[in-house]
């Protein structure tokens, strides 16, 4: 191998490296954003967490639970995103990595704050009724649907401007999945709540 072969083979390298590092600090930057996001949704989600009359579990340790979750999920998705795939995968995991941590919180629940909320709650039917109509279920699948919109929280960002046209495809993924499984999901916590309550 001559010196200009060599000379060559070095500087295709350098452009390699130069390339790998750029996308490296390029990721730390939307990755901190996403954090960013992350963290400021929660706070958002704890401060106008809606009431309800019969609160069984504590929304606070779900929430937290469910940002610390999605940290774990940001370098996965970040590449997702950019290659316009998984949105649907992405919520999907989302949503079954929270059914365990409700099931979790309710099988923690004592003997005396059961037998508490027993004497307290109305009839299975009143129940059932009350939490079918409460908007509170509204609102916190719409807490849900804005903390996991990672889309949104970066689409601004310069670094992600190459991606405008998979960054839209993943968000349709995302929020078509949603669309289609918000009421399965509200019925399955609304019974989940009736079976502890009346068990």
């Amino acid at each position: 191998m001559n010196l200009h072969e060599q000379t060559y083979r070095i500087k295709q390298m350098m452009r390699v490296v130069n390339e790998e590092t750029k996308s490296v600090n390029t990721d730390a930057k939307v990755i901190a954003q996403l954090n960013k996001w992350i963290d400021e949704h929660i706070a958002k989600a704890k401060s106008k967490l809606p009431t309800l009359k019969i609160n069984v579990i504590d929304p606070n340790i779900i929430i937290d639970k469910v940002g610390t979750y999605l940290k774990s999920t940001i370098p996965t998705t970040l590449q997702n995103i950019k290659l316009g795939k998984g949105g649907d995968t992405f919520v999907y995991n989302v949503y079954t990595h929270i059914i365990p941590m409700i099931d979790s919180e309710i099988n923690e629940i004592g003997w005396m704050k059961k037998k508490t909320i027993q004497a307290l709650a109305p009839s299975k039917e009143e129940l059932k009724k009350m939490l079918e109509q409460s908007e509170a279920f509204d609102d916190y699948l719409e807490m849900f649907n804005d903390t996991v919109d990672f889309s949104f929280g970066i689409g601004w960002m310069n670094e992600v401007k190459p991606y405008e046209n998979n960054i839209l495809k993943f968000t349709k993924q995302k929020d078509a999945w949603l669309d289609k499984n918000k009421l399965i999901i509200k019925n399955i916590i609304i019974n989940k709540i009736l079976k502890f309550v009346y068990s």
